[in-house]
């Protein structure tokens, strides 16, 4: 690769060495594998691990950056309270644009967990739903994120930006009223007993949460409990049915190397004590695959099973329709619900200590 050039105004230099963060701090991979990033404009700091100075710089105009002088720059926002603008959306915190051994450039931002909670929230929660729920939610999306903290180890920083972990859109992203419930529970995370949970969510249970072990390979954790939900009624996706045509079916199963022919039949051999179907077996013209239900969906899609909450199913001359309730895996917070509790007037403490069992809600311990 060339050399990069960034067209920038020099307007003065500083002997400081960058500030970290309080802790604890979190690596998001926000653009991987890309030919080309835009930064700018803005005044920023930057530094290059090959002249380890640290520059105030003013970036006249978006810059492509198809390559590097070296292999890693560090770009900070000039002003305390500033952002680095990547690809046209801003971020808080330090931006780092690595190359790659392929030729390509990885961006990772690295901030705080709080701040990068206020990147996520409104994905995950309308903000237009009651406080406290918010609150719930922040708290859950911190504690997944430290709790998870290095799931992307081998790529060069901690989380993904998509749904993998949680989707991340940086400052561009944020919300008034979702920052406040980000700043109202500031460093509050979930503990049982002496560690953090993993506190996985869902947008809606369907009536029954669902045991941990009975949707991925999991011996269990003694908070992830199955219990019965009567607060996420009101979600729209609380009732849904979906459809998949009969060759499209069969393709999806041979490319998830079930290759069963064209599909005949299909039902439900089990199900778990929440009532969610438990294992599904699936003839076709050339044999029979027996799968786990979360497996037969994520093969289908969720814009056909919305969750393994389905027991009514049809097959007619276009292929297969099925009905069920809930959107999700099922486990742990249960996001309609605790708008719901919200609703009626229950506390964001009293929402989590609901869906996640015997935990303790407090500051993060260092």
């Amino acid at each position: 690769m060339k050399p990069v050039i960034f067209a920038a105004l020099l307007i003065g230099s500083t002997a400081a060495v960058y500030a970290s963060f309080s802790p604890p701090i979190v690596r998001i991979g926000v653009l991987t594998r890309a030919r080309s990033v835009s930064l700018g404009p803005g005044s920023y700091r930057l530094w290059s691990g090959a002249s380890e100075k640290d520059e105030k710089v003013v970036w006249k105009a978006a810059v492509p950056a198809t390559s590097l002088e070296g292999k890693r720059i560090v770009i900070k926002p000039a002003e305390p309270d500033g952002s680095v603008v990547v690809n046209k959306r801003s971020y808080r915190g330090q931006i780092e644009v690595i190359r790659t051994p392929e030729g390509t450039v990885t961006v990772v931002n690295e901030l705080n967990v709080d701040d990068y909670v206020q990147g996520i929230l409104v994905y995950e929660v309308n903000p237009e739903w009651p406080f406290e729920s918010l609150k719930a939610q922040a708290v859950a999306s911190r504690t997944y994120a430290l709790t998870n903290r290095g799931r992307h180890g081998k790529e060069g920083y901690d989380l993904c930006s998509e749904t993998h972990c949680q989707v991340y859109r940086g400052r561009s992203a944020e919300r008034d009223v979702t920052n406040k419930a980000v700043h109202s529970t500031a460093g509050e995370v979930i503990y049982h007993g002496d560690a953090l949970i993993s506190a996985v969510f869902h947008s809606c249970c369907g009536g029954h949460t669902e045991n941990p072990q009975d949707v991925w390979q999991s011996n269990g954790m003694p908070y992830l409990k199955a219990i019965r939900c009567r607060w996420c009624r009101k979600s729209p996706r609380y009732q849904w049915t979906g459809e998949i045509q009969r060759d499209s079916l069969s393709k999806k199963l041979a490319a998830a190397h079930h290759g069963i022919g064209n599909v005949t039949s299909l039902k439900i051999l089990s199900k778990s004590r929440s009532g969610r179907a438990y294992e599904v077996r699936v003839k076709g013209s050339e044999g029979t695959a027996t799968l786990k239900a979360g497996q037969f969906r994520l093969i289908l899609g969720a814009d056909v099973l919305r969750s393994t909450m389905w027991s009514v199913f049809s097959r007619n001359k276009r292929g297969w329709r099925f009905s069920g309730t809930g959107w999700g895996h099922g486990v742990g917070l249960c996001q309609w619900g605790a708008k719901g509790m919200a609703d009626r007037g229950k506390k964001y403490t009293q929402i989590l200590r609901h869906y996640y069992h015997n935990v303790t809600v407090g500051k993060i311990r260092t």
